[in-house]
This record gives C-alpha cells, structure tokens and sequence, in this order.
C-alpha cells in the first residue's frame, strides 16, 4: 500500500448484493474469520446478509491478529555474533505471527473437516456449517 489505500472490486456494498442475490450458505457452508485487530473487516455487515439465507449455515468467529495475518511470510530473522535484547523482541514477534497464523489454519481444518463429516452424513443433502462459533 505504498502507493496509497487501494479500493477493493467488487466495493464492500456490492459485494453483499452479489451474496444476498446469489449465495446459499444452505449448500455450501460459511466460515466467517475477523480478526480482532482488524479495523477494515467487513464480517458484521456480511453476517446478517448470510444468515437471511440459511442461520445454521453460516459460522463466525473472531481471532488474534489484523488483516495482514492471513499473509504472514517467515521472517528469517538472524543474530549477530551478539544476541541482543532486539534479537530477543524479533524473534518474540516472529513467534506470535506464527502462532496466529497456525491459529487461522487450524481453525479453518477444523471448519472443512465439520463440513466433510456432516457432507457424508447425509449424503450431500445436509445444511449448516461447522460449528467454528458463535456470531
């Protein structure tokens, strides 16, 4: 974003419009992730439109992190010769970004893996989603 705050297409209003006109969480089950530090998220708009179409197919949750979490890369952090109380704090941030990043991943398994149990079920005919929390 160096160039400046990016809009994002479709803009946040059309898409709801786009999931309200089209989308049935009823088939294919909802995973809503907003992370805790995360001031551009658009989940408590996009709950209520889900949930109009199927309240039992769509889950949300709320996570540590902010919107870059999803896009964490390893940071490969080197000490000098001396290990230093910055060397500590680097490798104290590296630790908790992983962590996160982990947390999203395991959290959205766990939501398939729901989905998959109750797909084979019921043979392909069941609603609701994985059971990943409350709104």
């Amino acid at each position: 974003m160096n160039e400046g705050p990016l809009e994002f297409r479709p803009t946040p209003a059309e898409s709801r419009r786009i999931i309200q006109a089209g989308y049935d969480p009823a088939r294919s089950p909802v995973l809503l992730v907003r992370f805790s530090d995360d001031s551009i998220d658009d989940t408590a708009q996009l709950v209520p439109v889900l949930q109009s179409k199927d309240p039992d197919g769509v889950s949300s949750l709320t996570l540590p992190g902010s919107h870059n979490t999803p896009c964490a890369v390893d940071l490969r952090w080197r000490t000098g010769p001396v290990f230093t109380p910055f060397d500590a704090l680097a490798q104290m941030a590296k630790l908790r970004a992983e962590q996160d990043v982990r947390r999203v991943g395991t959290v959205v398994v766990d939501f398939l893996d729901e989905c998959t149990a109750v797909f084979q079920r019921t043979g392909g005919r069941g609603s609701g989603g994985g059971g990943g929390g409350g709104v």
